[in-house]
């Protein structure tokens, strides 16, 4: 009877299949077999039941030998022995005869198979009906021949099948490098690498162990496939986390001297350090279940995340670091709440960029000896925590030499002198600074957007004029005053609402004066800087750059 061969490595097997069909063209047999080099059958095909049970035992012995061999019967060979006594042993006595009497008559081939720089690749065995339909000495030939052929095949199934291997690999840890550096909060992107430290490596869990100077213990920073209450600290005098964090090197083997969760059932263990250099952050441990469920490209392929992790914990933490300086520059110069002025409403609406560590746009409302508020809007050069000092530094300036000054105005030219000495000369600021006293509103404008007045129905700009503040120490403002009648409403906002883009098109001004014509009247002024924000946002998004909007309005009693 004929049997379909049997193979077991997936990208191989068309060629195997191959093979045996020409084995079986060429050499006519009633049995072949190849088997892999370290002796494992990879494919196999039979005549009749009785070679099921002895072609895998004869295809394990043959495996290791480099020579051809041509007997009349396969009895005949020293090796033929210890095939009997497997199926005495699995068959029993008198089912083993059976098939031995089936088996011990026919000619023997075995031809190796050997690489194209004579490595040996596996082993050809086949069996034929003995008498004068034994093996020949042209099938011997044959069968040489057709062992080169399949090397040169089988050498080419391997390549595919390690560049499909590398190529997956490569993809895995992409997609999983992507995922970890997809957050810039520290903690998530060391809860991410659990996961996909257990995802790329094909482990049942993770465990990342974080490492502090001086400490005798790597304390637990984030598990994936196991319960956190169950991982624990691992003590660092001894044990195998510990001779990974001071030798800097991974290791793979079984979990006897692992000090983990008791609970687990650990047979394989991989842990690597996440660090570079002389810099160990923390040590990655991941387990299987299975003695030989982690192997040495589990190992690599945990190593190579590292190297990406490392990278997307460091980004995180720079982060980080850069957004608690901009928050301690601007602690303290930013006004929350507004603060409450009889006889008026403020509104405020203040939205960084997108992404954006702080935002570099000034904004301020503070109290003047005699009573008096000071307004200021402005906007920054730059990016970051760069923009967010200058706009500290604006800030303080200005309040501090308007606080007590007899013209406010006056004393905002002094904070002019004060940046041209100290700013670069590529670093500068716009402004729109106010004193609201009563009904009267004085202001100066430092090259910025002109606010709008909204009032009696009608809706005009205040400005525009001036030089930026920082260009040079002359100050050149722009100057006015306007008495504000009841119910009238002043805009004061910063290019992130004129600005925002989406594709090529600008929000700009036109939308900007259009929503305030619209809705002026009855937002309150709270619900008007909101209403811009809104409108900002769903034309392009997200906020390409800093928004600002202050929003001022008399009451209308």
């Amino acid at each position: 009877m004929s049997s379909p061969a049997h193979a077991v490595v997936a990208t191989a097997r068309p060629t195997l299949e191959r093979l045996l069909g020409h084995a079986r063209t060429l050499l006519r047999p009633r049995a072949v077999a190849y088997a892999e080099r370290s002796g494992t059958q990879v494919a196999t095909w039979t005549a009749a039941a009785a070679f099921d049970e002895v072609m895998p035992r004869l295809a394990s012995l043959v495996a290791g030998r480099d020579r051809p061999l041509l007997l009349p019967r396969l009895d005949a060979w020293q090796g033929s022995i210890e095939v009997h006594e497997g199926l005495v042993r699995d068959l029993g006595k008198s089912r083993a005869q059976a098939v031995w009497d089936v088996a011990a008559g026919c000619s023997l081939l075995i031809v190796p198979v050997c690489g194209s720089i004579g490595q040996r690749l596996g082993t050809i065995v086949a069996l034929r009906e003995g008498g004068e339909a034994q093996f020949s000495a042209a099938d011997l030939r044959n069968a040489q021949v057709l062992a080169d052929l399949s090397a040169l095949a089988l050498e080419r199934a391997e390549l595919v099948e390690l560049e499909s291997r590398r190529a997956h690999r490569e993809l895995r840890l992409k997609r999983a490098s992507e995922e970890i550096a997809a957050s810039l909060d520290p903690e998530a992107v060391v809860e991410r690498l659990a996961e996909q430290a257990r995802a790329v490596t094909g482990g049942e869990f993770a465990i990342v162990l974080r490492l502090e100077p001086g400490a005798t213990r790597a304390t637990l920073a984030a598990a994936a496939g196991i319960d956190r209450a169950a991982a624990r600290a691992e003590s660092l005098d001894s044990g195998l986390v510990a001779e990974v964090a001071r030798s800097r090197r991974p290791w793979l083997g079984d979990a006897s001297g692992w000090r983990g969760p008791a609970t687990v059932s650990v047979g394989s263990l991989a842990l690597a350090p996440l660090g570079t250099g002389a810099r160990v952050r923390g040590v990655v441990c991941v387990g299987h279940p299975d003695p030989q469920g982690l192997d040495h490209e589990a190992l690599e392929a945990l190593v190579e995340l590292l190297r990406f992790a490392d990278v997307a914990i460091a980004n995180a933490l720079e982060h980080t670091r850069e957004r608690r300086i901009a928050e301690a520059l601007t602690l303290g110069f930013v006004p929350a709440p507004l603060p409450a002025l009889p006889g008026y409403e403020l509104g405020l609406v203040y939205e960084p960029a997108a992404d954006a560590i702080t935002g570099g746009d000034v904004y301020g409302a503070w109290e003047l000896n005699g009573g008096a508020i000071a307004l200021l809007v402005g906007d920054a050069a730059g990016k970051g925590v760069e923009s967010a000092a200058l706009s500290a530094m604006v800030r303080f300036f200005a309040e501090a030499r308007s606080a007590d000054a007899s013209d406010p105005l006056a004393a905002f030219a002094e904070v002019n002198r004060l940046l041209a000495r100290r700013l670069p000369n590529d670093v500068f600021v716009t402004a729109f600074f106010a004193v609201l006293q009563g009904t009267q509103i004085d202001w100066a404008l430092a090259g910025h957007l002109p606010p709008v007045l909204i009032e009696n129905g009608e809706i005009r700009e205040l400005g525009p004029g001036g030089l930026p503040l920082g260009i040079t120490e002359e100050p050149q403002l722009e100057r006015g005053a306007h008495v504000l009648r009841p119910g009238a409403t002043l805009v004061a906002y910063t290019d992130g609402v004129v600005e925002a883009r989406r594709e090529r098109e600008l929000f700009g001004r036109e939308r900007l004066l259009e929503l305030l014509r619209e809705r002026a009247h009855n937002d309150s002024a709270q619900q008007l800087a909101e209403a811009v924000r809104e409108a900002v946002l769903a034309f392009s998004n997200r906020p390409q750059d800093d928004l600002l909007v202050l929003v001022v309005r008399r009451s209308a009693g």
